[in-house]
């Protein structure tokens, strides 16, 4: 662990922001994050694309990236991040990329999947 932190760049976060699960349509969406909120005794919020529960999981109404789902990662510079990642030999997925209106990246996911989950990086608010 301490040979990890030694090469990550000083001033960069990244920290975990969701967890995104993919289903098959709008109402196996919608009955997940019921379910789930109630498990986790908070609410359901209706998004374009899926239902979160609370800021915690996101849960899509089709069969979303990655075989499973999602992981989505929060920084404070999607840029400084794919620096650092590309280091490791990871590399993004340019064509997933959004920017904000100053031309800074906001949102990209990365190629490669991890056991089966998609990995975007999105930045902090």
């Amino acid at each position: 662990m301490d040979e990890i932190m030694d090469t990550y760049p000083e001033g960069l976060v990244i920290r975990l922001a969701h967890v995104g699960i993919n289903t098959g349509s709008a109402a196996e969406s919608r009955a997940t994050a019921e379910k789930m909120a109630r498990m986790f005794c908070t609410y359901v919020r209706s998004g374009n694309n899926s239902n979160f529960v609370s800021d915690m999981f996101e849960i899509v109404r089709f069969k979303g990236r990655g075989t499973h789902g999602h992981i989505g990662m929060e920084t404070n510079s999607v840029s400084l991040a794919l620096d650092y990642l590309r280091t490791l030999g990871i590399e993004a997925d340019m064509s997933t990329a959004k920017y904000k209106e100053d031309g800074t990246l906001r949102h990209v996911y990365l190629k490669d999947e991890i056991q089966g989950f998609a990995f975007h990086l999105n930045l902090m608010n």
